[in-house]
Protein backbone atom coordinates (compact mmCIF):
# COMPACT_ATOMS: atom_id res chain seq x y z
CA UNK A 1 0.00 0.00 0.00
CA UNK A 2 1.46 3.43 -0.97
CA UNK A 3 2.69 5.63 1.88
CA UNK A 4 0.11 8.32 1.11
CA UNK A 5 -2.71 5.78 1.51
CA UNK A 6 -1.21 4.43 4.73
CA UNK A 7 -0.79 7.94 6.10
CA UNK A 8 -4.47 8.71 5.53
CA UNK A 9 -5.30 5.94 8.00
CA UNK A 10 -4.23 8.45 10.67
CA UNK A 11 -7.23 10.60 9.71
CA UNK A 12 -9.55 7.98 11.21
CA UNK A 13 -8.29 8.42 14.79
CA UNK A 14 -8.24 12.16 14.13
CA UNK A 15 -11.99 12.02 13.49
CA UNK A 16 -12.60 9.87 16.55
CA UNK A 17 -10.51 12.15 18.75
CA UNK A 18 -12.43 15.15 17.45
CA UNK A 19 -15.73 13.82 18.82
CA UNK A 20 -14.61 12.15 22.07
CA UNK A 21 -13.52 15.27 24.04
CA UNK A 22 -16.91 16.89 23.43
CA UNK A 23 -18.66 13.83 24.88
CA UNK A 24 -16.21 13.57 27.79
CA UNK A 25 -16.89 17.15 28.82
CA UNK A 26 -20.49 16.28 29.77
CA UNK A 27 -19.16 13.68 32.24
CA UNK A 28 -16.43 15.97 33.55
CA UNK A 29 -19.05 18.48 34.68
CA UNK A 30 -20.23 16.14 37.42
CA UNK A 31 -17.28 13.86 38.14
CA UNK A 32 -13.60 14.00 39.21
CA UNK A 33 -11.10 13.98 36.35
CA UNK A 34 -9.23 10.95 37.73
CA UNK A 35 -12.38 8.83 37.86
CA UNK A 36 -13.48 9.85 34.37
CA UNK A 37 -10.03 8.97 33.06
CA UNK A 38 -10.00 5.68 35.02
CA UNK A 39 -13.23 4.52 33.40
CA UNK A 40 -11.90 5.47 29.96
CA UNK A 41 -8.95 3.13 30.51
CA UNK A 42 -11.08 0.40 32.10
CA UNK A 43 -13.51 0.15 29.17
CA UNK A 44 -10.76 0.42 26.55
CA UNK A 45 -8.40 -2.14 28.12
CA UNK A 46 -11.30 -4.57 28.65
CA UNK A 47 -12.07 -4.46 24.92
CA UNK A 48 -8.42 -5.15 24.05
CA UNK A 49 -7.80 -8.18 26.30
CA UNK A 50 -8.61 -10.79 23.63
CA UNK A 51 -6.38 -9.23 20.91
CA UNK A 52 -3.60 -8.99 23.50
CA UNK A 53 -3.92 -12.70 24.38
CA UNK A 54 -3.92 -13.63 20.69
CA UNK A 55 -0.99 -11.49 19.54
CA UNK A 56 1.06 -11.57 22.76
CA UNK A 57 3.94 -9.26 23.59
CA UNK A 58 7.72 -9.04 23.76
CA UNK A 59 10.34 -7.26 25.86
CA UNK A 60 9.43 -3.91 24.29
CA UNK A 61 6.18 -3.92 26.24
CA UNK A 62 8.03 -1.75 28.77
CA UNK A 63 7.90 1.14 26.29
CA UNK A 64 4.15 0.68 25.88
CA UNK A 65 3.71 0.69 29.66
CA UNK A 66 5.78 3.88 30.00
CA UNK A 67 3.74 5.45 27.22
CA UNK A 68 0.55 4.58 29.07
CA UNK A 69 1.76 6.24 32.29
CA UNK A 70 3.13 9.37 30.59
CA UNK A 71 0.51 9.86 27.88
CA UNK A 72 -2.71 8.41 29.26
CA UNK A 73 -2.36 8.75 33.03
CA UNK A 74 -0.58 12.10 33.31
CA UNK A 75 -1.11 13.64 29.87
CA UNK A 76 -4.78 12.74 29.43
CA UNK A 77 -5.63 13.74 33.01
CA UNK A 78 -4.15 17.16 32.26
CA UNK A 79 -6.05 17.22 28.95
CA UNK A 80 -9.38 16.41 30.62
CA UNK A 81 -8.70 19.08 33.25
CA UNK A 82 -8.08 21.66 30.53
CA UNK A 83 -11.31 20.62 28.77
CA UNK A 84 -13.12 21.14 32.07
CA UNK A 85 -11.69 24.67 32.37
CA UNK A 86 -11.72 26.05 28.82
CA UNK A 87 -13.76 23.61 26.71
CA UNK A 88 -12.83 21.03 24.09
CA UNK A 89 -12.82 23.53 21.22
CA UNK A 90 -9.91 25.44 22.81
CA UNK A 91 -8.13 22.70 24.77
CA UNK A 92 -7.77 20.37 21.77
CA UNK A 93 -5.85 22.80 19.52
CA UNK A 94 -3.58 23.94 22.38
CA UNK A 95 -2.64 20.39 23.31
CA UNK A 96 -1.70 19.73 19.70
CA UNK A 97 1.36 21.95 20.03
CA UNK A 98 2.99 18.63 20.85
CA UNK A 99 3.16 18.06 17.10
CA UNK A 100 6.16 20.40 16.89
CA UNK A 101 8.05 18.74 19.72
CA UNK A 102 7.27 15.33 18.24
CA UNK A 103 9.19 16.28 15.08
CA UNK A 104 12.27 16.76 17.23
CA UNK A 105 11.61 13.46 19.01
CA UNK A 106 11.20 11.67 15.65
CA UNK A 107 14.51 13.10 14.45
CA UNK A 108 16.25 11.88 17.61
CA UNK A 109 14.74 8.41 17.04
CA UNK A 110 16.29 8.29 13.56
CA UNK A 111 13.36 9.14 11.29
CA UNK A 112 13.93 11.13 8.11
CA UNK A 113 11.89 14.23 9.04
CA UNK A 114 11.23 16.57 6.10
CA UNK A 115 11.77 20.31 6.47
CA UNK A 116 8.11 20.87 5.52
CA UNK A 117 7.12 19.01 8.69
CA UNK A 118 8.79 21.67 10.80
CA UNK A 119 7.13 24.44 8.76
CA UNK A 120 3.79 22.75 9.35
CA UNK A 121 4.53 22.56 13.06
CA UNK A 122 5.24 26.30 13.16
CA UNK A 123 1.87 26.95 11.50
CA UNK A 124 0.28 24.96 14.28
CA UNK A 125 2.04 27.12 16.88
CA UNK A 126 0.67 30.22 15.10
CA UNK A 127 -2.79 28.72 15.37
CA UNK A 128 -2.30 28.32 19.11
CA UNK A 129 -1.21 31.96 19.42
CA UNK A 130 -4.46 33.04 17.73
CA UNK A 131 -6.50 30.85 20.05
CA UNK A 132 -4.86 32.12 23.23
CA UNK A 133 -5.58 35.77 22.35
CA UNK A 134 -9.33 35.31 22.55
CA UNK A 135 -10.10 35.74 26.24
CA UNK A 136 -7.61 36.93 28.84
CA UNK A 137 -9.51 35.49 31.79
CA UNK A 138 -7.49 33.71 34.45
CA UNK A 139 -9.36 30.46 33.86
CA UNK A 140 -8.53 30.49 30.15
CA UNK A 141 -4.86 31.24 30.84
CA UNK A 142 -4.69 28.46 33.45
CA UNK A 143 -6.45 26.05 31.11
CA UNK A 144 -4.00 26.78 28.31
CA UNK A 145 -1.01 26.25 30.62
CA UNK A 146 -2.46 22.90 31.70
CA UNK A 147 -3.04 21.94 28.05
CA UNK A 148 0.57 22.83 27.16
CA UNK A 149 1.78 20.66 30.06
CA UNK A 150 -0.25 17.82 28.56
CA UNK A 151 1.52 18.42 25.23
CA UNK A 152 4.89 17.83 26.90
CA UNK A 153 3.86 14.47 28.36
CA UNK A 154 2.20 13.44 25.10
CA UNK A 155 5.42 14.15 23.20
CA UNK A 156 7.49 11.88 25.43
CA UNK A 157 4.78 9.23 25.58
CA UNK A 158 4.32 9.04 21.80
CA UNK A 159 8.08 8.62 21.40
CA UNK A 160 7.74 5.56 23.66
CA UNK A 161 5.16 4.16 21.21
CA UNK A 162 7.67 4.50 18.40
CA UNK A 163 10.22 2.52 20.42
CA UNK A 164 7.63 -0.21 21.08
CA UNK A 165 6.84 -0.53 17.36
CA UNK A 166 10.53 -0.90 16.51
CA UNK A 167 10.45 -4.21 18.35
CA UNK A 168 7.65 -5.49 16.06
CA UNK A 169 5.12 -5.70 18.89
CA UNK A 170 1.55 -5.87 17.56
CA UNK A 171 -0.24 -2.52 17.58
CA UNK A 172 -3.31 -3.91 19.42
CA UNK A 173 -1.05 -5.36 22.13
CA UNK A 174 0.68 -1.99 22.50
CA UNK A 175 -2.71 -0.29 22.84
CA UNK A 176 -3.72 -2.79 25.55
CA UNK A 177 -0.46 -2.41 27.49
CA UNK A 178 -0.85 1.38 27.45
CA UNK A 179 -4.48 1.45 28.63
CA UNK A 180 -4.04 -1.35 31.18
CA UNK A 181 -0.97 0.27 32.76
CA UNK A 182 -2.77 3.59 32.90
CA UNK A 183 -5.89 2.00 34.37
CA UNK A 184 -3.89 0.47 37.23
CA UNK A 185 -2.05 3.75 37.87
CA UNK A 186 -5.28 5.76 37.90
CA UNK A 187 -6.95 3.24 40.22
CA UNK A 188 -4.02 3.55 42.65
CA UNK A 189 -4.17 7.35 42.57
CA UNK A 190 -7.95 7.36 43.01
CA UNK A 191 -7.75 5.04 46.02
CA UNK A 192 -5.05 7.23 47.56
CA UNK A 193 -7.31 10.28 47.08
CA UNK A 194 -10.31 8.34 48.43
CA UNK A 195 -12.34 8.97 45.29
CA UNK A 196 -15.65 7.19 44.74
CA UNK A 197 -15.45 4.79 41.80
CA UNK A 198 -18.58 5.76 39.91
CA UNK A 199 -19.71 8.18 37.25
CA UNK A 200 -22.63 10.45 38.03
CA UNK A 201 -24.80 9.11 35.23
CA UNK A 202 -27.41 6.47 34.40
CA UNK A 203 -27.13 3.20 32.46
CA UNK A 204 -27.48 4.98 29.13
CA UNK A 205 -24.71 7.38 30.16
CA UNK A 206 -22.38 4.50 31.03
CA UNK A 207 -23.10 2.90 27.66
CA UNK A 208 -22.33 6.12 25.75
CA UNK A 209 -19.17 6.61 27.80
CA UNK A 210 -18.04 3.01 27.23
CA UNK A 211 -18.55 3.21 23.44
CA UNK A 212 -16.73 6.54 23.30
CA UNK A 213 -13.80 5.20 25.36
CA UNK A 214 -13.47 2.07 23.22
CA UNK A 215 -13.59 4.10 20.00
CA UNK A 216 -11.08 6.58 21.43
CA UNK A 217 -8.51 4.37 23.16
CA UNK A 218 -8.98 0.93 21.59
CA UNK A 219 -9.85 1.60 17.95
CA UNK A 220 -8.38 5.11 17.62
CA UNK A 221 -5.16 4.33 19.47
CA UNK A 222 -4.64 1.04 17.61
CA UNK A 223 -4.93 2.81 14.25
CA UNK A 224 -2.64 5.55 15.52
CA UNK A 225 0.00 3.01 16.57
CA UNK A 226 -0.38 1.16 13.24
CA UNK A 227 0.29 4.43 11.42
CA UNK A 228 3.36 5.16 13.56
CA UNK A 229 4.72 1.68 12.77
CA UNK A 230 4.26 1.90 8.99
CA UNK A 231 4.37 5.62 8.20
CA UNK A 232 6.47 7.02 11.03
CA UNK A 233 5.97 9.14 14.13
CA UNK A 234 6.57 12.52 12.49
CA UNK A 235 3.99 12.22 9.68
CA UNK A 236 1.38 10.44 11.82
CA UNK A 237 1.48 13.18 14.45
CA UNK A 238 0.97 15.92 11.86
CA UNK A 239 -1.93 14.14 10.15
CA UNK A 240 -3.77 13.56 13.43
CA UNK A 241 -3.39 17.28 14.15
CA UNK A 242 -6.46 17.74 11.94
CA UNK A 243 -8.46 16.59 14.97
CA UNK A 244 -8.75 20.06 16.62
CA UNK A 245 -10.36 21.52 13.51
CA UNK A 246 -12.91 18.70 13.45
CA UNK A 247 -13.53 19.35 17.16
CA UNK A 248 -14.23 23.02 16.44
CA UNK A 249 -16.70 22.17 13.69
CA UNK A 250 -18.51 19.46 15.66
CA UNK A 251 -18.69 21.62 18.80
CA UNK A 252 -20.21 24.43 16.77
CA UNK A 253 -22.71 22.25 14.87
CA UNK A 254 -23.80 20.36 17.99
CA UNK A 255 -24.41 23.61 19.88
CA UNK A 256 -22.42 22.31 22.87
CA UNK A 257 -19.81 25.07 22.56
CA UNK A 258 -19.54 28.31 20.61
CA UNK A 259 -16.03 28.78 19.19
CA UNK A 260 -15.30 32.38 18.22
CA UNK A 261 -14.02 33.47 14.81
CA UNK A 262 -10.49 33.63 16.25
CA UNK A 263 -10.85 30.11 17.57
CA UNK A 264 -11.83 28.84 14.12
CA UNK A 265 -9.04 30.80 12.40
CA UNK A 266 -6.54 29.25 14.80
CA UNK A 267 -7.72 25.77 13.93
CA UNK A 268 -7.67 26.57 10.20
CA UNK A 269 -3.97 27.29 10.58
CA UNK A 270 -3.64 23.68 11.72
CA UNK A 271 -5.43 22.31 8.66
CA UNK A 272 -3.19 24.40 6.36
CA UNK A 273 -0.23 22.76 8.10
CA UNK A 274 -1.75 19.34 7.35
CA UNK A 275 -2.20 20.15 3.66
CA UNK A 276 1.38 21.43 3.43
CA UNK A 277 2.68 18.21 4.95
CA UNK A 278 0.78 15.94 2.54
CA UNK A 279 1.57 18.11 -0.51
CA UNK A 280 5.30 18.28 0.06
Amino acid sequence: MPEIALSLIALLPAMIWAISPIIYRDFLKSGPTLIVNFYRMLFASSSLIIPFLIFGYNKDIIYAILSGILTLTIGDSLYLTSIKKIGASIAAPVVYTYVFFSQIAATILGENVKFSYFISSILIIIGIAILSRGNKSEMRTTGIIIALSCALFWTIGQAMIKLATLGDMNFASIAFARTCASCLALATLSIARKEKFHLNTNTKGYFIFAITSIADLALGSSLFIFSIAYVGLALTIIITSASPLFTQIIAKLSGKESPSLKDILGSCSIIVALILTLAF
